[in-house]
């Protein structure tokens, strides 16, 4: 299972620090601060559109998921894919609310 997210910020490593990670704007209103994938590392900027790992680590009692940057998304890709997520979300959260009182009766 992978999230899509908005690269806000990236973190590159110092002297003696292993990996990068970034700070990702999730399209669920999230957000998290995670490792990214060395195989990705170079193609991340900020403001870019990547799919975060959310799989279960293995071997964990309670599942947790790994939140690692596994795949930095092509602009054209990337719009298509935030868009449909983001109305699906706006969808789901539009109907959780309640209804607003009538002007009427406030």
């Amino acid at each position: 299972m992978y999230h899509i997210g908005k690269v806000v910020k990236i973190h590159r490593k110092r002297e003696k620090e292993l990996g990068i990670q970034a700070t990702i704007d999730m399209w669920d209103e999230n957000v998290l601060t995670a490792d990214v994938d060395q195989k990705v590392a170079t193609e991340m900027k900020e403001g870019k559109y990547v799919l975060v790992d959310y799989q279960p680590i293995p071997g964990l009692t309670i599942p947790q998921p790994r939140q690692v940057v596994a795949r930095v998304l092509d602009d054209g890709e990337a719009d298509d894919v935030w868009r449909a997520y983001k109305q699906r979300y706006d969808k789901l959260s539009s109907a959780a609310k309640p209804p607003s009182m009538p002007a009427a009766y406030r």
